[in-house]
């Protein structure tokens, strides 16, 4: 999904979690993407509670408190949404300019989002391409959040001294990290599946774009009752049936993919967040889905200095970091 907002300046990517916030810069060189800076701390219960900003002050503090510790110049951040927060529409309309479209969900939008009022709605869209099922119609994402949701993050963040110049959605910056990658055919189907502490996100793929995505309350803490320490995953020594009503919900959102899409196979599973580290999450999961199930690389083809983010390090950070690296991939003049 593209930006809420653009302009043509570097930024960096700004993942706000419910237990983490993690700071990422990336530059692009000759060489290609180059990892700049990574740094993460942890956030006090109840800043962030339910994907939705309880405590503004504490997300100020903890921004500020971010930048500070690694010791990053920007003043521009890309930051997401949580999918619990928003609404992501598919649907079809007749062939139009994106400025006729963007009148027509401004005078219209109540007949195309679950909102009384679009008057209170922050909304963005994203053309897709011509319909498969009518050459005269074009396929549209549509996402959409209530203003005072939107106001909530981006006022937290301008108060910890930082502009927010991208505003995404959590499953839109997985979809930029694994476009930069990985490799696929406009045919293959692979599924970005993020198990954060409390939410968890799918977002199905069809060619490197998003033809479905679900974010549902429920990850790590539900698996282990518990949150870690600052920066440790979760507890491994826990009974994978805990997991039992994660895992479920996992796989009946790729089973309604499967039952609605033209072209239900799914090639691979990547796993990502802090809980997907959980043992026995991936090898559970690949036995119900019968696909193939890995861990999401988001450093796949990122540069990384070995003595500025030594392989240990990059092994602790990996599952935490996918987010944060689609954010830093955003660029402004993005369209």
């Amino acid at each position: 999904m593209k930006s809420w907002f653009s302009r043509k300046d570097r930024i960096a990517g700004l993942d706000v979690g419910s237990r983490l916030i993690k700071l990422v810069e990336i530059t692009e060189t000759s060489k290609g993407a180059v990892l700049s800076l990574y740094d993460q701390i942890p956030l006090e219960r109840g800043i962030i509670e339910d994907g939705l900003v309880r405590d503004e002050r504490g997300l100020a503090r903890a921004v500020s408190e971010l930048f500070r510790r690694a010791g990053c110049k920007a003043r521009l951040v890309a930051a997401a949404l949580p999918g619990t927060a928003v609404v992501v529409k598919k649907a079809m309309f007749q062939k139009m300019e994106e400025d006729e479209l963007r009148i027509l969900l401004t005078d219209e939008g109540e007949k195309y989002l679950p909102f009384e009022n679009v008057e209170n709605v922050n909304f963005d869209f994203y053309i897709l391409g011509e319909s498969p099922f009518n050459p005269n119609q074009m396929d549209v994402i549509i996402v959409a959040a209530r203003k005072e949701i939107v106001e909530g993050y981006v006022e937290a963040i301008q108060q910890g001294k930082r502009r927010v110049a991208v505003l995404d959605v959590d499953a839109f910056a997985l979809e930029t990290a694994y476009e930069r990658n990985y490799d696929f055919e406009p045919s293959d189907v692979d599924a970005l599946v993020h198990i954060g502490a409390s939410i968890t996100t799918v977002n199905v793929l069809r060619g490197g774009v998003s033809s479905f995505t679900r974010s549902f309350p429920m990850g790590g803490l539900s698996v282990t009752g518990e949150t870690p320490e600052e920066g440790e995953p979760f507890e491994n020594g826990v009974d994978i049936k805990n997991a039992e009503p994660l895992l479920g919900e996992i796989e009946r959102s790729l089973d309604y993919y499967s039952s609605t899409a033209m072209d239900p196979h799914i090639r691979q599973v990547l796993l990502s967040g802090g809980a997907a580290g959980i043992s026995g999450i991936r090898e559970s999961l690949a036995g119900r889905l019968h696909t193939g199930v890995s861990f999401f690389d988001p450093f796949q083809r990122i540069v990384c200095d070995p003595k500025k983010f030594p392989q240990p390090y990059m092994d602790e950070i990996r599952l935490f970091a996918a987010p944060g690296v689609g954010l830093a991939l955003r660029r402004m003049e993005d369209r």
